[in-house]
This record gives C-alpha cells, sequence and structure tokens, in this order.
C-alpha cells in the first residue's frame, strides 16, 4: 500500500494550439531544422555583407580620403596625376580628386552655363 502516484496537470484547452495537432513530430522537427537552417544562412550573408563593407570603407579611406580642399583651384592634371600615383604605389591619396569635383561640380553650374551662353549671344 505505500506505492507513489505521479500527478501530472492538465493543459487547459484555450493553452492548446490546435492548428499544430494536424503536424507530427517528424515534421515538426523538419520545419524546426528549415528555420534554423535559414536562420544560419542569413547570419552567414550579413557576416560577409558586413565585411564587405567594411573593406569597402577602408578602400576609400584610401583612395578618397576626408581633406581639407585647398583653397587654389585643383588642375584636371593635378587631381589626375596625384590618383594615379596612389593606384600605382602603395601612397594615401591626399584628395585632390575629390577636392577637384567638389570645386568643378555643383548643382546649379548647369543653369549657370546655360544663363551665361543666352548673355553672350
Amino acid at each position: 500500500m505505500g506505492s507513489n502516484v505521479d500527478v501530472e496537470q492538465l493543459i487547459e484547452p484555450d493553452e492548446i494550439i490546435w492548428e499544430h495537432l494536424k503536424f507530427t513530430g517528424e515534421e515538426q522537427t523538419v520545419r524546426k531544422i528549415i528555420m534554423q537552417t535559414i536562420s544560419v544562412v542569413f547570419l552567414v550573408l550579413t557576416t560577409i555583407l558586413t565585411m564587405y563593407i567594411t573593406g569597402v570603407s577602408l578602400l576609400m579611406e584610401r583612395f578618397a580620403p576626408d581633406v581639407t580642399c585647398p583653397e587654389v583651384p585643383v588642375t584636371d592634371e593635378e587631381a589626375f596625376l596625384e590618383q594615379y600615383h596612389v593606384i600605382n604605389s602603395n601612397l594615401k591619396s591626399a584628395g585632390l580628386v575629390g577636392c577637384h569635383c567638389k570645386q568643378n561640380t555643383s548643382f546649379l553650374k548647369f543653369w549657370v552655363l546655360f544663363a551665361h551662353n543666352f548673355k553672350t549671344t
């Protein structure tokens, strides 16, 4: 007469997700494996993307550093020669190409030239 009885609390019917009962244990395991695989692939892809973006930013620092442009306008030849030497050697860029583009490119430049052409005719 002194035997132990194991008692388990029953799950209330409103706590059961009835839609899940149509899947067998094997199907649920397959679904879990698929979701874990998708998660791992996503993590690997985001890691690769992060590494690529880091590499691009390091490359941009080498070829287009953040510099203070000289007050004297940079000529086409100066910008080209500076970039040519950076590409063909291990020199760090002084940023003359960026200065040249900044000094010679403007949203309004087209309109200034357009208006200037009408004034000369």
